[in-house]
C-alpha cells in the first residue's frame, strides 16, 4: 500500500519538497519559511503535539479533551555567558587640543 505523500504545512495544497516540510512555492516565500524554522526548545515531540492540535482544529473538536490542560512549550536552552551581549563602557582620559596649554 502506498503512502500519501505528505502536504505541505502552510498551503496543505501542494506535497512537501524541502525540510521545512513546505511546498516550492511557500519554500520561496521568506515570511512562510521563516515560520517553519525550527526554533530554541523546538523538538520532535512538540513538533508532533502542534500537529496533533491541528488535526483537532480542523475537525473543530476540542483541542484540549475534558481534564487535559494546555501543555507548555519546552523551555530554551540556558545561554552559554560566553554568547552573551555585554555593553562595556571605556572611559579614556581626556586629551588636550593641539594649540592649548
Amino acid at each position: 500500500m502506498d503512502h500519501p505523500t505528505p502536504l505541505c504545512l502552510h498551503c496543505e495544497a501542494a506535497p512537501q519538497a524541502t525540510a521545512l516540510r513546505l511546498c516550492v512555492g511557500c519554500a520561496a516565500r521568506r515570511g512562510v519559511r521563516n515560520l517553519y524554522k525550527p526554533r530554541a526548545g523546538s523538538s520532535p515531540e512538540w513538533d508532533a503535539h502542534l500537529q496533533k492540535l491541528v488535526e483537532r482544529a480542523k475537525k473543530r473538536l476540542p483541542l484540549f479533551p475534558e481534564g487535559e490542560t494546555a501543555a507548555l512549550p519546552p523551555r530554551p536552552r540556558p545561554v552559554n555567558e560566553r554568547n552573551v551581549n555585554r555593553n562595556v563602557r571605556v572611559h579614556l582620559p581626556c586629551q588636550s587640543h593641539p594649540g592649548e596649554m
